[in-house]
């Protein structure tokens, strides 16, 4: 047996013992199988095994190409939709033709994906055999053009065909335009389509707008403005993909390649928290999600969960990647930077930390046993001065540019939180005057429900947290501190505790041991 024939059979034996295991798995749910449950796990096997078959490479020239592509289409669709129908009890025409529809959607894109990546192949072994080759376009606008059918595919082709397949079922709940595209189709053809562009062309961020423009004309022609989400989705995937794939270019300068995975790597990073950041100011700091009930999903916050999730999933990838290859340090940066530098990454250690406990269901109102609102306090003020010593330690910063930052911050922070409360102390003052009594003059949260609010709630999110959650906790434990001076600490507190923190670390001198 040559080694063309091993290669067949290996590849058909594993993806027909997949098959099977996915038809068994569909088939236990039911309890006792009919011969139909059978009928569904031997299309399964042999769908596996089509499957299998498709990873083989592409033929040689383009007629063979185009004539094995339909045949095996053909083939491998009448047992994927087979296998669906028997497993899934579904004897209906309009169902069979949406799975149809969904599996020729698929194939698409994955068959695009892989000519597009084969033809470039092509192109360097011609370059390799030292053929002419002309020089990278402006914004690699020529480089791009043989994946603009993937991107049209997967960005505007899929969705409108997951949409319109909906509409003709009278789906009440859009779960595919809703859940399976943009939480699983649109990340995994967005990172893939990337990957294979990035790492055969480069950056190309053309190919980034082309996404940005399809999924802008699907939300607003098909859905509406607040399916504008899928667009940042997509984008972020997409650059993130674009970004592996660059990862995995050889270049022939390696210093200069060294250089560039090490920025490369903190801007994912900042990419990655900047994610972060806003997921937990809309889950546990009070700002409002773009989502307010009555969007397209509904669901508040969902759309900023699934936005901001997949976001820091996105670029936590090829964080890890870079951070493995380059071995990054802190940047040297100019003195007058370094504070507000330190400062943020001081925070964004803490905002990792509000998600973790918000997510353990520790922080207040969610879970059943959570911090009260004096150990949440007690615990952000400690980390605030041992996370800032340790840095100042480390980093032995300027006394002088410290202080300096320490009052911008601090400036900054009460000009944004203390404009928010005069203005509903004068809101909260008419009302009282038109209509008696006092409307809620004590909740910190509506703080936070405010253009001010929302740049606040993502500069000093860690304090935020007092303002958007533990309100409730503190005016229902009978405290007297006034809606302003809540503000006012949580705005001043920061900045300080990390300036004393930093002057310590400064000033500490390790011991050192007497020399022989």
């Amino acid at each position: 047996m040559n080694e063309r024939k091993k290669a067949w059979l290996i590849r058909i034996l594993i993806g027909g013992v997949l098959g099977t295991g996915v038809g068994v798995l569909f088939s236990l749910g039911d309890g006792i199988w009919t011969v139909y449950h059978w009928y569904g796990i031997f299309l399964a096997t042999a769908f596996g095994a089509s499957v299998g078959v498709s990873t083989l490479p592409f033929a040689d020239d383009g007629r063979s190409v185009a004539r094995r592509s339909v045949l095996h289409y053909l083939i491998s669709m009448v047992l994927f939709v087979g296998a669906v129908v028997f497993l899934s009890h579904l004897y209906r025409w309009d169902s069979v033709l949406l799975w149809v529809g969904l599996y020729t959607a698929g194939y698409l894109t994955i068959w695009l994906s892989r000519y597009a990546g084969w033809w470039m192949e092509l192109e360097a072994i011609r370059e390799k055999l030292g053929l002419a080759r002309s020089a990278p376009t402006p914004l690699r606008w020529k480089e791009t053009l043989p994946f603009v059918p993937v991107g049209i595919l997967i960005y505007l082709l899929l969705p409108a065909a997951l949409c319109g397949a909906e509409r003709l079922t009278g789906e009440v709940v859009p779960a595919l335009t809703a859940l399976i595209y943009p939480c699983l189709l649109l990340p995994l053809g967005s990172i893939a389509s990337g990957v294979a562009l990035g790492k055969r062309q480069g950056f190309c961020p053309l190919y980034l707008l082309l996404c940005a423009v399809c999924l802008t004309v699907f939300a607003l022609g098909l859905l509406n403005d607040s399916a504008l989400y899928m667009a940042v989705v997509g984008v972020l995937f997409t650059a993130v993909g674009e970004g592996i794939g660059v990862f995995l270019r050889r270049e022939r300068d390696e210093t200069k390649q060294a250089g560039v995975r090490h920025r490369a790597f903190w801007v994912f990073l900042i990419l990655f928290f900047v994610g972060a950041y806003n997921l937990a100011a809309v889950l546990w700091a009070g700002v409002p999600g773009w989502d307010d009930g009555s969007g397209f999903l509904s669901f508040s916050p969902w759309i900023d969960c699934v936005v901001w999730g997949v976001w820091m999933a996105g670029f936590l990838v090829p964080t890890i990647l870079y951070a493995r290859k380059s071995r990054p340090h802190w940047p040297e940066l100019p003195p007058f930077w370094q504070p507000v530098c330190g400062f943020f990454a001081v925070q964004s250690a803490l905002v990792l930390g509000v998600i973790l406990l918000g997510t353990l269901g520790v922080l207040y109102p969610y879970g059943i046993r959570f911090l009260p609102i004096w150990g949440y306090v007690a615990l952000l003020a400690a980390s605030y001065l041992i996370l800032s010593f340790l840095w100042g330690k480390k980093r032995r910063p300027s006394a002088g540019w410290l202080l300096i930052w320490c009052l911008i911050l601090t400036l900054v922070f009460l000009a944004l939180g203390l404009s928010r409360c005069l203005a509903l102390d004068a809101r909260d003052a008419q009302w009282a005057a038109e209509y008696g009594g006092n409307y809620m003059a004590g909740y910190t949260e509506r703080v936070m429900d405010s253009a001010a609010g929302m740049v606040l709630g993502r500069l000093d999110l860690p304090a935020c947290v007092v303002l958007g959650t533990y309100d409730v906790a503190y005016y229902d434990g009978v405290h007297t501190l006034s809606r302003t001076a809540i503000t006012a600490l949580c705005c001043l507190c920061p900045p300080v505790l990390f300036t004393l923190g930093a002057l310590a670390g400064r000033l500490w001198k390790d011991k050192k041991p007497d020399a022989a």
